[in-house]
């Protein structure tokens, strides 16, 4: 279950670098709007799912924890 976290964590962080990667093209105007708004999808997307990663890992350890309490 820390591997799954670890491997959350660093989705999150790719996620996060391609949605600003995506922010800064559009902010300064070289951004093509189909590929721009296909990445800002695709992160949120990713962010989304790692997130439930996160989410099932905390109550996969919670449950374990009461378990053996």
């Amino acid at each position: 279950m820390i591997d799954a976290l670890n491997i959350a964590a660093t989705g999150l962080q790719s996620a996060e670098t391609r949605l600003e990667g995506a922010a800064d093209r559009t902010a300064f105007g070289r951004a093509e709007p189909v590929s721009t708004s296909v990445d800002l999808i695709t992160s949120i997307r990713d962010a989304e799912a790692n997130a439930n990663v996160v989410r099932t890992s905390d109550d996969m350890v919670g449950t374990l924890l009461d378990l053996f309490a």
